[in-house]
């Protein structure tokens, strides 16, 4: 929500061609491709445009008015739906025990894995005024096409519908062993 106002969470490098860069990814198109339509041709519809963006979190909020499909809390597939966000003594207790988490990711699908960093900082070509900051690191696999898919943590409840509760917005890879890495959703709060 932003002044009372609900929006979808994106990552902000789908409408700039590098989150170092400054350019402005306000009012760029999100289009709806989920047919297999192509984004470039002639019948592509929007479903929504970028409302804010941060650069500091790879993030931006989307605002679907193009589209009469409803922004919801539910993550593909899941039973639950998203009812919060993993805080920073969450994030503590994670990493710490080894808590399974779970991630959804266009390209990777469902995958499991376990926060293994917290609290880390990732910088634009060395330049340290630019940065994204509270960076989570998780064994879940992450490939292209996978950014701004949700790591979050399933809570099971055998007598309501299960809770889900957001970790973090991976936005990229860790190059060394394709981990899923990106702002946790508390700093982002």
């Amino acid at each position: 929500y932003l002044n009372g106002t609900k929006y979808m969470l994106a990552c902000r490098h789908m409408f700039i061609a590098d989150n170092c860069m400054d350019e402005d990814g306000d009012d760029g198109d999100l289009i709806n491709d989920q047919w297999g339509r192509d984004p470039s041709g002639s019948d592509a519809e929007p479903f929504g445009y970028v409302k804010e963006e941060y650069q500091r979190y790879d993030g931006t909020l989307i605002n679907n008015g193009a589209s009469n499909l409803p922004i919801k809390y539910d993550i593909a597939d899941e039973s639950g739906g998203v009812i919060g966000r993993v805080t920073d003594d969450g994030l503590d207790y994670l990493c710490s025990n080894d808590i399974t988490v779970h991630k959804r990711g266009r390209t990777t699908g469902a995958t499991t894995g376990t926060v293994t960093g917290i609290r880390e900082d990732d910088y634009c070509d060395g330049i340290t005024t630019k940065h994204q900051a509270g960076m989570v690191r998780a064994t879940n696999l992450q490939k292209q096409g996978d950014s701004g898919g949700p790591l979050y943590y399933w809570e099971y409840d055998s007598d309501n519908t299960d809770n889900l509760y957001l970790v973090s917005m991976p936005t990229r890879k860790v190059t060394s062993d394709e981990y899923a890495w990106g702002s946790s959703a508390d700093i982002m709060y």
